[in-house]
């Protein structure tokens, strides 16, 4: 037995994509420079949230994003049908996901570095077409 959880990594993952959605960072320096609130961001509720991988990571942060009203999609290679049905998300290819993906998550790996579409120079292909991406990861505790 590690010792790892799967839940620090499943909380930091919806603190990172509700923290990005709600301008979090932008509003909290707004607020202490003295100034107001901006903007309330975009909400979750039919959005779409795209998983790389529905592993224990990928399936909890799924059932999350479904019972915040979002449409969820995932890839991943032996995933099935069944499978993305019992955490609430349809089956995608590789290439829907990242080009319908809203918001895209993909637990870190070498197993999934090359699973991103690429452009020259190592960019992902759909960074720079301004869908947030955000990469989890966990580690096993001595």
């Amino acid at each position: 037995m590690t010792g790892y959880t799967s839940a620090p990594t499943i909380e930091l993952t919806w603190a990172l994509i509700l923290g990005s959605a709600r301008n979090l960072v932008a509003e909290n320096t707004s607020l202490r420079g003295g100034g107001w609130q901006q903007t309330v961001g975009d909400d979750m509720a039919g959005r779409t949230l795209g998983v790389l991988g529905l592993g224990n990571v990928g399936g909890a942060v799924a059932r999350i994003g479904a019972a915040f009203g979002m449409k969820v999609i995932a890839w991943s290679q032996n995933l099935t049908t069944e499978r993305a049905a019992e955490v609430g998300a349809t089956l995608v290819s590789k290439d829907e996901l990242f080009q319908e993906g809203g918001c895209c998550l993909h637990p870190s790996g070498a197993q999934r570095q090359d699973a991103r579409p690429r452009r020259r120079g190592g960019t992902s292909a759909h960074e720079a077409d301004g869908a947030p991406h955000k990469h989890v990861a966990r580690t096993d505790r001595d």
